[in-house]
């Protein structure tokens, strides 16, 4: 499982959710994205329940709804 966030995003995800706090559960590797290379690919481990994934989906969602409620 992958999913694409700017660097930016990237940085105030962990800031909320607290990477030391999350350790465990996100396991991840990031890297450039090919397509975009304003954009950074987080790359989930596999066959764990806690990856980290929901967490980001979570907070995507999150931004959404700030983001509508500006407009």
């Amino acid at each position: 499982m992958s999913i694409k966030l700017t660097l930016e995003q990237w940085n105030d995800f962990t800031t909320h959710y607290g990477s030391e706090m999350y350790k465990d559960k996100l396991t991840s590797k990031t890297r450039i994205s090919d397509e975009d290379p304003n954009y950074i690919e987080i790359i989930f481990g596999q066959g764990c329940n806690h990856t980290g994934y929901d967490l980001v989906e979570e907070y995507l969602t999150n931004i959404n709804q700030q983001n509508k409620g500006e407009t």
